[in-house]
């Protein structure tokens, strides 16, 4: 595992007031102005007006596997905005009418994760939570909601769901165990950070295709993968952040938190559509208003993990080197 920098208290504070700036202003639609001029990833992030599909949500939502899903499976690039984690990004889409996947998770699993990777503190990283899901609460109706479990264990069956509700016809991912492999080397990949990261930006936002890709791969790939992925920072299962979730769990449940908690879960399940049966229990209604999943199904993080293949199969990286054939075919 890399190791992370250590940082003084003032350093720690700094942080923690950035964040909050940042929480703040990602709710107003000037930070899109923003985000095209000085976004690390470029411009083609953000939504615009060639923009074809928006996949985004809180951090830690699945919302990047669900972005390299959807793009391994298209026959030809597709432009997507993503991974902003910021209302106005949404609130543009849904403005635009446009078709998106907004991917949704619970709080605390999120919360955890958010506070692994961002290095914040729980109650700040629970009160950003809160304020996301009560912000873009008023747009609901015009975005697609797909849950963690539904994203990670059958996007193909979200993409059709878009098709149907935006009259779009995006092509369906296969969700079999090699293509949920093929989106993890990717991941790790992108996690890597390496000198090429751009070329794995812009396929991520179908600026190139998957021939260019493939090209960089066999320029790059080899001499990168020997540098193992940050644990704090990948975006798929791993069993190094989930020992460190158990470690914050006592806090996160504290009765410090419990207001936070509350208000975070009260946003999330508003935003979702939770409602109550006639035994009391509680369901989630789809964009038809039919019943499909439990409340707080416990699918959300057991599924995920189960579904990942050894980590021996993630280190041999996306060339299948032998033959010499890429993994994105």
């Amino acid at each position: 595992m890399n190791k992370r920098p250590v940082t003084t208290t003032v350093d720690v504070k700094l942080k923690q007031l950035r964040y909050m700036g940042r929480t703040l202003a990602a709710e107003r639609a000037l930070y899109l102005q923003f985000a095209r001029r000085d976004h690390a990833a470029g411009p083609g992030k953000v939504i615009a007006a060639d923009t074809q599909m928006l996949i985004d949500g809180y951090t830690r939502s699945a919302s990047t596997f669900a972005v390299v899903a959807f793009q391994l499976a298209q026959p030809s690039p597709i432009r997507v905005a993503r991974h902003l984690h910021a209302p106005a990004h949404l609130i543009a889409a849904a403005n635009r009418h446009l078709a998106n996947i907004t991917c949704v998770r619970p709080p605390e699993a999120t919360v955890l994760s958010q506070a692994i990777r961002e290095n914040v503190s729980i109650p700040l990283a629970i009160w950003s939570y809160a304020r996301f899901y009560e912000r873009i609460y008023p747009y609901r109706d015009s975005l697609l909601i797909a849950t963690f479990d539904e994203v990670t264990n059958d996007f193909g069956a979200v993409t059709e769901r878009v098709n149907k509700r935006f009259n779009t016809n995006f092509a369906i991912f296969d969700h079999t165990d090699e293509n949920v492999q093929r989106c993890f080397d990717f991941i790790d990949y992108r996690t890597r950070r390496p000198s090429w990261k751009k070329v794995l930006a812009d396929y991520q936002s179908g600026l190139i295709s998957t021939q260019e890709l493939n090209t960089a791969l066999a320029a790059h790939a080899k001499k990168d993968e020997a540098i193992a992925p940050d644990e704090h920072l990948v975006a798929r299962p791993s069993h190094a952040r989930n020992e460190m979730k158990v470690a914050m769990k006592d806090h996160y449940r504290s009765g410090e938190t419990a207001a936070l908690r509350a208000r975070a879960e009260r946003a999330y399940d508003r935003f979702i559509g939770l409602e109550a049966t006639d035994s009391g229990s509680l369901s989630l209604l789809d964009d038809q208003g039919d019943r499909r999943l439990g409340a707080r199904d416990s699918r959300h993080e057991s599924q995920w993990s189960q579904r990942r293949a050894p980590w021996t199969r993630v280190r041999n990286g996306f060339a299948q080197r032998g033959s010499g054939r890429s993994r994105f075919q």
